[in-house]
Order: structure tokens, then C-alpha cells, then sequence
């Protein structure tokens, strides 16, 4: 059995080293899934929130802190690197060794895991888990102002 790892990766440059407050999301029937992640007011953000595309994506699930796919694998969340008033968690990660994408494609059949990524969004209290074709990668939009 494969043991799961979360992984930080940035969607932009100098992305602001704080925790998401909340998301909202906008699905597409052409497979396009956007996200606005919004960052908590109290802490003084440079900007209101960002904006990510995912183009291919095959599912995604979220889940309320309590409910969390993430509760389930024992794995180590990775932290901000200094921590902010109420915690937080950096909200930008990449699950590898994934046992939801082994799941969807046992279900399928005619899937390969290696043809996915397992991206995850965490905001203080929800979390999103986005199963995307492994020639893509989320997309930088821009910034909520």
C-alpha cells in the first residue's frame, strides 16, 4: 500500500503566505471548474482573494473540516511558514500517492492513476479535492480586488 503525501505548491509567484477564510466555486458542464479563494480579513491580506482554473478536470468533492477526505489518510498537512491568529494551514496542495484517485479509477476501469493529479484547496473550514487530467495543472486567473 502506498502511503499518501501533501505537497505546497503556489499557484503564482509571491502568492501571500496566509491561509484561505473561504471559497467559492463555479463549475462548467465543458469540464471547467473556478475557483475564488478568499483570504481572512482580520490578517490584512495584500488582496481580497485569487482566482484558479482547473480545465480538466474529471471530479471534485469538498468537504466541510469535520467530514474531510484528508482526516481519513494520516498525513501531515503542511504549514504556514509563520502561523497566523486562529491557525491555517498553506491552502495550496498536491496529494501524491492518492488512494481517492486509485478509488475513482478502480471504479472506472479504464482509467490509469498515472493519467491524474490530486489537488487539494483548503480554507479554514472547508476543503476541496480536485481530480484533474495529469497534462494540466491549475491555473493562476488573478487577484479579487
Amino acid at each position: 500500500m502506498t502511503t499518501a503525501t501533501l505537497i505546497r505548491w503556489s499557484p503564482v509567484d509571491h502568492a501571500p503566505e496566509l491561509p484561505l477564510s473561504a471559497f467559492n466555486l463555479i463549475w462548467s458542464s465543458s469540464g471547467s471548474l473556478i475557483l475564488q479563494g478568499l483570504y481572512p480579513t482580520e490578517l490584512n491580506p495584500p488582496t481580497k482573494g485569487i482566482v484558479l482554473s482547473f480545465s480538466n478536470t474529471n471530479a471534485f468533492m469538498s468537504f466541510d473540516e469535520f467530514s474531510d477526505y484528508l482526516n481519513g489518510m494520516k498525513v501531515e498537512v503542511p504549514a504556514l511558514v509563520k502561523p497566523v491568529p486562529y491557525g491555517g494551514c498553506w491552502p495550496f496542495l498536491e496529494v501524491l500517492g492518492s488512494p481517492w484517485l486509485r478509488e475513482v479509477v478502480e471504479r472506472n476501469g479504464t482509467l490509469a492513476v498515472t493519467d491524474f493529479r490530486h489537488w487539494v484547496i483548503v480554507a479554514r473550514n472547508h476543503t476541496l479535492h480536485v481530480m484533474e487530467h495529469s497534462r494540466s495543472a491549475p491555473t493562476f486567473e488573478g487577484w479579487l480586488q
